[in-house]
């Protein structure tokens, strides 16, 4: 491959839709413990666009190789089947961003912020990576999704506050990742089964998992205090669709549900960026 075709190749590895989830959650992090951007804070974020997504998709690619080649879903937004032979090439490439990462934080002098790159950077490997691969050993996948991005959070946070003073609600955000992780294991049951991996769907069954990511939700709708009503209404509604998914979990449209999971979440988070009120 020439260099171009090398670089469409990681773009559609690392799922373009996903690029904007670590800033935003970065982001909204450092604005609420009141700190301000920076040339370091700046370049953190970045990071965690587009070489975060490479790192995180890539190795999961590589080692979730079997399961995709029998998923429907492996084309545009969903990624794609990453060819054997491009594995080492996006494997290089993904020890390479996870220096530039880990240098990114170096530069911060801040523990909180190095301490935290260095455990996100454990769980990006090791969450599809043997021999841990957290993600087939539920329920250690989705908890090693939520920590992820509490890590990401404490990122942003570290820049402006200290996160032992931090509000509880920065721990409700992960809480809906981790809900939202859940599903997504709902959405990939079929070829995690013909693979064999034992994924949190997999093991507990759809409708299990689907009602687990409704308690999820409907529990920080009741006792999260979220005061802004964009947001009580999208995990309202979040409430609505995942009980909905538990008593009937359609294959049809599970897909679509995630993707607009995914939307909303975005805008959710534009919404908190814009306001500061959650």
């Amino acid at each position: 491959m020439n260099n171009w075709e090398k670089f469409k190749l990681l773009v559609r590895v690392s799922r373009p839709s996903i690029w904007v989830l670590g800033p935003l959650l970065f982001l909204s992090a450092l604005f609420y413990s009141g700190g301000s951007l920076s040339l370091v804070s700046v370049i953190q974020l970045v990071l965690l666009s587009f070489p975060l997504s490479i790192l995180l998709y890539g190795i999961n690619d590589i080692y979730d190789y079997n399961s995709d080649r029998v998923n429907n879903r492996k084309k545009g937004m969903d990624g794609i089947v990453l060819d054997k032979k491009h594995h080492l090439f996006v494997k290089k490439v993904s020890i390479f961003v996870s220096i530039l990462l880990l240098v990114g934080a170096l530069v911060s002098f801040n523990l909180v912020n190095i301490i935290s790159m260095f455990l996100l950077l454990f769980v990006a490997y090791y969450y599809s990576m043997l021999p841990l691969r957290f993600k087939e050993h539920p329920p250690f996948g989705v908890i090693s999704v939520g920590l992820a991005s509490l890590l990401i959070i404490f990122l942003g946070y570290s820049f402006g506050g200290n996160i032992f003073e931090a509000s509880y609600k920065i721990y409700l955000i992960p809480l809906l990742i981790m809900a939202f992780q859940i599903f997504h294991t709902v959405v990939d049951y079929i070829p995690d089964k013909k693979a064999g991996y034992k994924t949190f769907a997999s093991v507990f069954g759809k409708r299990f998992s689907s009602l687990v990511s409704f308690f999820i939700f409907l529990i920080i709708f009741v006792f999260g205090g979220v005061r802004t009503l964009a947001i009580r209404l999208f995990i309202l509604a979040g409430c609505l669709v995942l009980l909905t998914m538990s008593i009937y979990p359609s294959e049809k449209f599970s897909p679509i549900i995630q993707r607009l999971f995914v939307l909303l979440g975005i805008i959710m988070s534009i919404i908190f960026l814009l306001t500061y009120n959650f």
